[in-house]
Order: structure tokens, then C-alpha cells, then sequence
């Protein structure tokens, strides 16, 4: 028999999607534990994918909502929401590139810096620790051409690249960096 009740975890939100008096009916709760919607369905994975669709596009509606980036103090938040969950190497990746000079680094750098083997693996985990940012404080992010989010982005901008620099820059954003100094994380 087909399972008849999921529960999952998604993107800071819990999904239940289940099989109940005679049909399927789904749910989704908000980070406060508020229930946000409540929605029917022909089965289990086609509900929780309308459930997951539901999250995904309110973060698009959060983010497309804001006229300028967030403030220090959304940073800060944002960060003490996320910071107990951070693999010490993403708060070294974070120290560094606070640290930096122009608080600017290659991705070649922030590898060193969190004990990366290299910069593709560097810019997977700075953008995974983006992404974390981003699912508790959205904001709008440039697309890569296949339409999803550059999430390293919530973190930092493109830096002017000079002709003797042949790899990308990342400099981090200035709301970005007074949350890290109010929050200590730079030491």
C-alpha cells in the first residue's frame, strides 16, 4: 500500500500531506508554527509538490516585494537564525572574506580560507550558506541562464574584476559585513 501521510521539512516550513477521510488534503506551517494554507489533491506526491510550489512562491513574492536590500539589522537576524546550523567552515569562509582587503576575495581564497580542495567546491558552499540566508530573509538574486538563484549573492556583490585578475571576485556586501561585525563573527 501507498504511503498515506507525509510530513516534511521544507525550506524552514513543515509540509503534511496525507491521506484523510476519503481524500487527500495537504498543509503547510510557517516558521512560527502558523498554518499558512491548506490544500486538496488527487494524491500524496502531486499534493506535496503544490505544497513545496506554495513555500517556493512566496519566497519569489517576498523577495520581488522589496524596493531596496535588506537593512543591517534583517542581516543580523537572519544570521542569528541560521548561525547555530554553520559548519565551522563556512564561519571561516565568512571571517575571511570580512577580513579581506576592500573585503573582496576570489573564490580561489575563500577555498583556502574554509579548507576547500578549490573554488568550485568553495563557491558550492559559499552559495549553500547563501542560500540559508536567502530562505530566511529573501531578497531579489540574478538568475545562472537555467533560471535558478545565484545565491552567493545574499552575501556578496561581483567586484570590479582588474585586467591582472583573471578569476571573479566576490566583495561582500556592506549590510552583510556590519552584520558580521555586530555578531562578532569576524574574530
Amino acid at each position: 500500500m501507498a504511503e498515506q501521510r507525509i510530513l516534511e521539512d521544507y525550506r524552514g516550513h513543515e509540509l503534511l500531506a496525507a491521506f484523510h477521510q476519503g481524500g487527500y488534503k495537504g498543509r503547510v506551517w510557517g516558521r512560527d508554527k502558523k498554518l499558512l494554507i491548506e490544500l486538496n489533491g488527487s494524491g500524496i506526491n502531486e499534493l506535496l509538490t503544490a505544497l513545496r510550489d506554495y513555500v517556493d512562491s512566496s519566497f519569489t513574492n517576498k523577495a520581488n516585494s522589496r524596493t531596496s536590500p535588506p537593512e543591517v539589522t534583517e542581516y543580523v537576524r537572519a544570521f542569528q537564525n541560521i548561525l547555530e546550523k554553520l559548519p565551522d567552515s563556512y564561519l571561516a569562509m565568512l571571517k575571511a572574506h570580512y577580513n579581506a582587503p576592500s573585503r573582496t576575495m576570489t573564490a580561489t581564497q575563500l577555498a583556502k580560507s574554509g579548507g576547500y580542495p578549490n573554488w568550485r567546491t568553495a563557491n558550492l558552499h559559499y552559495g549553500l550558506l547563501g542560500k540559508r540566508l536567502y530562505e530566511v530573509l529573501p531578497t531579489q538574486l540574478p538568475k545562472y541562464p537555467d533560471g535558478k538563484f545565484i545565491y552567493t549573492f545574499a552575501l556578496a556583490t561581483e567586484s570590479d574584476l582588474n585586467q591582472d585578475e583573471a578569476q571573479w571576485q566576490w566583495k561582500m556586501r556592506p549590510e552583510v559585513a556590519e552584520a558580521v561585525n555586530q555578531l562578532g563573527l569576524h574574530n
